[in-house]
């Protein structure tokens, strides 16, 4: 781009321009992205004028990628195909209006430039367009996700996968749904929505079975498939080899069932299996993680990520009353430490609990049940802390806690009962396993002076331990 001049626009026209507009209202208009760039304009938004769908995208698509990508982008009612990638079908009036709108909204954020990863994007981007805007699916069966998210996908770069990333904010509850659209199922293994569903048999999982009707001998109380009794034209018993003549006499029709041509056995039922078409993973259909199809909005917790400018530890709030947020424990820390550096019988520990959980070999956890299994586990644990006491998550796995006055082995006793009740209440489902560390706050290496709440975490990261 040519950065000697930098001449600011409120909203800039690419394309031909077809609706009459009067000229002192008419906007800068350029036949291309790339004379946008060289004319070195600052737009606050852009439209898109009459142009085929290969065109408009791929200006999208440079759009998205370039340092306007947050810009807002606007097109003509009548190219509806464009409705789900850009932010209005409207009239050039009212496009000017809401893109100096959301300039003024701006001036309150971070600039464009500081927002680096893909999740800050998403989330800074749905900041920008106010509490209406959300992420809308499409349906597509090309993609292994079954739904996909067009304007997602265009703020993203070639290394990055939206999908997970979207999936990681709603399960931080950065993201909420709205309006449901479907429910679609995935792969334990890949996280793929091409699932097939096939019965087998029950006994040996071989795929050759057919329904047929059965006979039950009443001489011998066999009971087989009907093919089995066939033989030269007549019914005949193949166990004790009685003639069968009359039914209701010789012999009845029970409910057709399942025969399995492999082991020759049969079945009332037949098993279903779950087998994923992109890596061919087979399990049972309980095994699936299930999930919403919905438009994807920004949460509370979002909106305040973005405001705080700190995506990276933001977290839903656990359902526990001694919650606080990760900015708010660290500065208690902080607190903490300094008033044990001066007062040395303020005695307080902080905690590390590592979430595992006890899976079967082969039976891999999803984030998605790991998350539900901490909430689960904050709910038990805020029964076992005192008033005191304070928690917080900075990852999907760990909680942290301050303790004053409280002994780490005390408490890591309670926990340890506990988890042993959920097992009994909840079965293999829910094992769980709470990995604790926990070190006495206090100055380091004799000296006077207060460690930081940094420090402290980092120390307890690497595994150092003091007065567990």
């Amino acid at each position: 781009m040519d950065t000697a001049t930098h001449t600011k626009a409120s909203l800039v026209f690419l394309g031909s321009l077809t609706t009459a507009t009067p000229e002192s209202e008419r906007p800068v208009t350029y036949q291309d992205w790339d004379a946008l760039l060289r004319s070195g304009v600052q737009p606050q938004g852009i439209y898109l004028g009459a142009a085929p769908h290969q065109t408009w995208h791929h200006w999208l698509e440079r759009i998205r990628q370039s340092d306007y990508w947050n810009l807002p982008v606007f097109a003509d009612p009548a190219q509806g195909d464009a409705q789900l990638y850009v932010d209005a079908l409207c009239s050039v009036e009212r496009a000017r209006e809401i893109a100096e709108g959301m300039a003024l909204h701006r001036q309150a954020l971070p600039a464009p430039g500081d927002v680096v990863r893909l999740e800050e994007r998403l989330l800074y981007f749905l900041y920008e367009r106010g509490q209406q805007a959300g992420f809308k699916p499409l349906l597509d069966r090309n993609s292994d996700q079954l739904y996909r998210y067009p304007v997602a996908e265009l703020l993203a770069y070639a290394h990055e996968n939206v999908s997970l990333t979207l999936e990681d904010l709603r399960r931080r509850g950065l993201l909420r749904s709205e309006g449901l659209v479907d429910r679609t199922r995935h792969c334990s293994s890949c996280g793929s929505a091409h699932i097939h569903f096939v019965d087998v048999c029950p006994h040996c999982q071989s795929l050759d079975i057919r329904r047929e009707a059965t006979l039950h001998c009443f001489a011998c109380g066999h009971v087989s498939a009907e093919s089995q009794f066939v033989e030269g034209g007549l019914l005949a018993c193949p166990k004790c080899y009685v003639h069968l003549r009359h039914i209701g006499v010789d012999y009845d029709k029970p409910l057709a069932q399942y025969h399995c041509r492999s082991c020759q056995r049969s079945a009332v039922e037949a098993m279903v299996q779950a087998r994923c078409l992109d890596c061919a993973h087979t399990g049972q259909p309980s095994e699936l993680e299930v999930r919403e199809v919905a438009t994807l909005m920004l949460s509370a917790s979002g909106r305040q990520a973005v405001r705080n400018g700190g995506v990276g530890e933001a977290f839903a709030p656990l359902k526990a009353s001694n919650y606080i947020d990760p900015q708010g424990f660290r500065r208690m820390l902080d607190w903490a430490s300094k008033i044990q550096a001066r007062h040395p019988e303020f005695r307080v520990h902080l905690m590390r609990m590592e979430l595992e959980h006890m899976d079967k070999p082969g039976q891999p956890v999803s984030p998605w049940q790991v998350t539900a299994l901490l909430d689960e586990f904050a709910v038990r644990l805020n029964a076992l802390l005192r008033e005191s006491d304070l928690i917080t998550r900075v990852d999907e796995r760990s909680l942290w806690a301050i303790l004053p006055y409280t002994m780490p082995k005390g408490l890591q006793d309670r926990i340890e009962k506990a988890l042993e009740k959920l097992v009994e209440e909840e079965g293999e489902v829910k094992r769980l396993a709470v990995r604790m560390r926990s070190m006495e706050v206090k100055a380091m290496n004799g000296s006077k002076e207060a460690p930081s709440a940094s420090q402290l975490m980092q120390q307890m990261r690497s595994g150092a331990q003091q007065g567990v």
